[in-house]
């Protein structure tokens, strides 16, 4: 009698995990996004727009102090700076994952200032040995606005451009020539994208390369009003990189969902199988390498206050319009979390890439030694922690902040990712 009652109790017990993770799976994303989404409907700040003109809405320009995108990690290997003036205008994720409002305060809570600080630590250091990092405050969306279709999120939308767009005129001003990197990840690269489409006219014969990471973009939909290429080859410049990196097995349902089926400025549906990879490792569209073919992984202790390159150890292979992630798991200092942080080094076709362009009348361009050399101590522009989850956190998005080991947040859209590759090819 015993026996049965403690054989019906397991059953019991049996039915329920199924029956949990069974809703888990079937109504998991939709929890994600109701607790995302911000309480009340948008309202239009009435502290007026930011003025970029002033030091204290940047967070990384020239002789600012201070400047997170100055950090190295601990066993880089300084370099002989370039012999060009390049400029590197990047726009950080999103670091706002509070509800009570659409928009984030351009001086934002303490929580959010050091996330957001993080992410250009880790990101746009990639740049700054070889070009002069420039990264503007913003009033970001909140993280659910990536997640609806509604006017709320748009305007919340619409009003994080409004001040990305405000910022690169001041950029513009203050860099009339000369070379220019646009790079961006997750919400930033939404912006950059847009940005792509209605300056174009200004970066004609300036733009080195575009790093639109995290966010999808379509070679149907998007790629041809942007008026911009995808990158076929290391060497090749004025094109665009863009991917969105997963772990194996990957479920990036959580951004397809709210992106498949929206119209590009061109029109036309976005479909999934027209969503552009560029690996950059290898620098080319749907390109694939081995984990020995990447310089430097940045690997970041369970503090989150230091980090260091691990060569070697993270390969990556485009499949179906996603970037996914080959190598084992690296365990982040003393973190009890495992997470894979990719550092996506592209030969010259990262940061600055190589090539026979002209820009600003200066020649962009690398010997295959200077090329050999410079790759070796590349790293990524994106760091991102992709804490190995459990089936059922996949199954709601398993996106995990590379800023919060083990917090939500968007898959490379990102950032699942939360990997991130760079490279910077030297300019002459």
């Amino acid at each position: 009698m015993c026996a049965r009652r403690f054989l019906i109790f397991v059953f019991i017990l049996i039915l329920l995990f199924v029956a949990g993770a069974f809703a888990i799976y079937q109504f998991g994303q939709q929890v994600l996004i109701k607790q995302a989404t911000p309480q009340g409907h948008f309202e239009a700040p009435s502290n007026g727009k930011p003025d970029y003109s002033k030091a204290e809405n940047w967070i990384a320009s020239e002789d600012l102090p201070n400047d997170p995108s100055h950090w190295r990690p601990a066993n880089d290997q300084p370099v002989e700076p370039i012999a060009i003036d390049a400029r590197v205008f990047y726009v950080h994720p999103t670091t706002y994952l509070r509800r009570d409002h659409w928009n984030a305060p351009l001086l934002p809570d303490s929580d959010t200032e050091a996330r957001t600080r993080l992410f250009v630590q880790s990101e746009a250091s990639a740049f700054s040995q070889d070009a002069a990092v420039w990264a503007p405050r913003y009033r970001q969306a909140a993280f659910g606005a990536f997640l609806l279709r509604n006017a709320d999120a748009q305007n919340a939308l619409d009003l994080a451009f409004s001040d990305v767009s405000a910022a690169f005129d001041e950029f513009l001003k203050r860099n009339p020539t000369g070379p220019i990197i646009l790079a961006a990840h997750s919400q930033g690269s939404l912006h950059i994208s847009r940005l792509l489409r209605e300056r174009a006219p200004q970066l004609k014969d300036r733009l080195v390369a575009a790093y639109v990471v995290g966010w999808p973009l379509s070679v149907t939909a998007d790629l041809p009003a942007i008026g911009l290429s995808a990158c076929t080859s290391p060497d090749q410049t004025g094109c665009v990189l863009s991917w969105q990196s997963f772990g194996q097995p990957a479920n990036p349902d959580l951004i397809i969902t709210a992106w498949e089926g929206t119209k590009g400025p061109t029109g036309i549906k976005r479909e999934r199988k027209d969503m552009l990879c560029v690996n950059p490792l290898t620098g080319t569209k749907d390109g694939a390498a081995p984990p020995n073919a990447n310089p430097g992984t940045l690997v970041p202790n369970g503090s989150m206050t230091g980090a260091h390159l691990e060569p070697g150890s993270v390969g990556a292979h485009c499949d179906k319009g996603l970037l996914l992630l080959d190598g084992p798991f690296l365990r982040l200092g003393h973190s009890p979390c495992r997470a894979t942080i990719i550092t996506f080094t592209t030969t010259p076709c990262s940061g600055l890439r190589s090539g026979m362009t002209r820009h600003g009348g200066s020649r962009l361009g690398v010997s295959d030694h200077q090329q050999r050399r410079r790759v070796r101590r590349d790293r990524f522009a994106r760091q991102a922690c992709r804490a190995r989850r459990r089936d059922e956190d996949r199954r709601t998005g398993g996106l995990r902040f590379g800023l919060e080991l083990c917090r939500a947040i968007r898959n490379d859209p990102s950032d699942q990712v939360h990997g991130r590759p760079r490279s910077t090819s030297k300019i002459r």
